[in-house]
Parts: C-alpha cells; sequence; structure tokens
C-alpha cells in the first residue's frame, strides 16, 4: 500500500458523526441521510469496533 496524493482542490473533510449529533441537536439540517439510516450507520460502527476488541461476530441490530 502507498499513500496517495489528493489535490487541494479534490479533497474534503469528514464529518458524519458531527453532522448526526448537530442534527439531533437542531443545530444542522439533514441533506445526506435520514435520522434512522444515521442510526444504522452508526450502530454498524459500533459492531465493526465490537467484533474488533473481541474477536467476535456481532450480530444486526444489537
Amino acid at each position: 500500500m502507498s499513500e496517495i496524493d489528493i489535490k487541494p482542490e479534490l479533497g474534503g473533510t469528514w464529518r458524519v458523526e458531527e453532522e448526526f449529533i448537530n442534527a439531533i441537536r437542531g443545530i444542522e439540517q439533514i441533506t445526506h441521510t435520514s435520522f434512522q439510516d444515521g442510526v444504522r450507520y452508526m450502530e454498524f460502527t459500533e459492531a465493526v469496533t465490537r467484533s474488533a476488541q473481541s474477536g467476535e461476530k456481532i450480530n444486526l441490530p444489537f
């Protein structure tokens, strides 16, 4: 594997979690996914973490 240079004008930032929390707080409008999709995304991310920590399969939903 090797690092790939990305032109600054093509780069972006990762704000998924921040946007999700801001939507819950009413600070930011949802523009890409529904609230339910956001919950599923966070549930999936948590399952990945738990699986990596335990070495076990994590069934969804928990």
